[in-house]
């Protein structure tokens, strides 16, 4: 079993334990500045009142860009309906783990989230040469469509 399914098994497993009802894959769509955008987060989970957003990486160190995608699915989420008092992020990567709560975070950081998105819609970004390892390569505006 690879590193990042025996973690998120692993961690499903004492979520649960500690109560948490968690979903596995949980797809998370919405519509933000006109465009349908979404993903699949790794652990959607919910206890007392709070929704917690797990994303498990398996790489040493977390990333900028894993906060920004796991912010862009608590953003989908407030808008849609949920409150922002009540969304809790959490990375977990091999030598790391971040803990977001949502209603910390500075408007700035949720503006820049959302031009992020709308440069990338935008095709301002350029595809590097690390393109060719994603699993999107081909279907990504900057790669270039099936």
């Amino acid at each position: 079993m690879a590193i990042h399914n025996r973690t998120s098994v692993e961690l499903y497993d004492r979520l649960s334990e500690a109560g948490f009802l968690c979903v596995s894959e949980a797809g998370v769509y919405g519509r933000l500045m006109g465009y349908r955008i979404g993903g699949r987060v790794d652990l959607l989970c919910y206890r007392e009142g709070e929704i917690h957003i797990f994303e498990v990486k398996s790489v040493d160190r977390c990333y900028p860009s894993h906060i920004v995608q796991a912010l862009l699915y608590a953003i989908i989420l407030t808008r849609n309906g949920f409150d922002t008092k009540r969304v809790k992020i959490h990375i977990i990567c091999r030598g790391d783990h971040i803990e977001i709560d949502l209603s910390d975070v500075p408007e700035r950081y949720i503006t820049y989230t959302l031009e992020a998105l709308e440069r990338f819609s935008s095709k301002e970004l350029n595809a590097g040469p690390w393109c060719r390892y994603c699993g999107n390569n081909g279907k990504c505006p900057l790669t270039g469509k099936p």
